[in-house]
């Protein structure tokens, strides 16, 4: 179970056990350990392959009093059927026989371990940023919080959009907000849509078009976001990073109206964010701000109990309308 979330999802910890790595400090430690966004957003497959439908309630139904032996009064709800066609997200790694005679087996794990991460820590920064513009991409949390309002999409007021930034509040699980993928195309090797394959020795061709040959790696992900209750992802937008300003009573406002008040829910925060409120929190007279040590992601920085996480994927320098 992740460990700040308390639910029945996968870290990348505990998918890298369960595959039988004994080093917990490889590959997908060292990703957690930069971006502890990736411990707690939770993956799932999807329920039609490539595509994942999935419903929202857009209208409850309701129970009406009556006497015995009245008769009953019916009751009507409404949903909406969503469809999230899944994006695949791909590369490989090359590595030249010249180096490996040069370097051994190591100049190859070096260079998968890098692409692997890397491709780790791209796809978070999609999942932040991604407008959903792209038809090859997903759209990710600003797309579907990219305009100010009064219940999703809260303004800080900031009006330097040099300095602009934003923090998000995130209710994750089945049943809220998370990520899809298609175990058919990429299997469950590691329970987060990621399959990476050894293709072996390989032909390939340098930046001038000539024959090298070399051993290849592919990496892939399939992932669609299901958002599937909208109270599940707020934004805290124009946030100016320079005044010093923190807006409580936006953050409070936002909590309330996550679906479970707060249980369970994290606040994703860019550096420099995370750094004041960092500060704010040695201030003993603010009790609302405390650091907390939680096993595999050290020091936590919370908020009236809610976790911040730090995620340097959120933009400095934008202003959401």
């Amino acid at each position: 179970m992740s460990i700040l979330l308390g639910d029945t999802c996968m870290s990348l910890m505990e998918a890298n056990q369960r595959h039988g790595y004994e080093d917990t400090e490889a590959f997908y430690r060292k990703v957690v350990k930069r971006r502890q966004t990736l411990d707690v957003l939770p993956f799932y497959p999807s329920n039609q392959g490539n595509v994942h439908v999935y419903t929202q309630a857009v209208k409850l139904g309701k129970g009406t009093w009556r006497n015995a032996n009245e008769g009953y009064t019916q009751s009507t709800a409404k949903m909406e059927s969503i469809t999230q066609n899944l994006k695949l997200y791909s590369t490989f790694s090359f590595v030249s026989n010249d180096n490996l005679d040069l370097e051994g087996a190591a100049a190859r794990e070096s260079e998968d371990d890098m692409i692997g991460r890397g491709v780790l820590e791209s796809f978070l920064n999609d999942v932040i940023n991604a407008d959903g513009k792209n038809p090859k991409s997903i759209k990710g949390f600003a797309g579907y919080r990219n305009k100010v309002d009064d219940t999703l999409c809260l303004d800080a007021g900031g009006t330097t959009t040099a300095n602009l930034t934003s923090l998000y509040l995130a209710e994750f699980g089945p049943e809220t907000l998370n990520v899809r993928y298609n175990p058919a195309i990429t299997g469950d090797q590691y329970g987060i849509g990621l399959k990476t394959l050894d293709k072996g020795e390989q032909q390939h061709q340098d930046n001038e078009g000539k024959v090298m040959f070399g051993y290849m790696t592919t990496f892939d992900m399939t992932a669609g976001i299901e958002l599937r209750q909208q109270e599940s992802l707020i934004r805290i937008a124009n946030i100016d990073t320079k005044d010093g300003a923190f807006p409580e009573d936006l953050i409070v406002d936002a909590i309330t109206t996550l679906p479970s008040s707060g249980s369970g829910a994290v606040m994703l925060a860019p550096r420099p964010i995370y750094a004041m409120y960092m500060k704010y929190a040695l201030n003993k007279s603010n009790m609302a701000f405390t650091v907390e040590t939680i096993e595999n992601l050290g020091l936590v920085l919370k908020f009236l109990g809610i976790p911040i996480l730090r995620e340097d994927a959120i933009r400095i320098g934008e202003k959401v309308a």
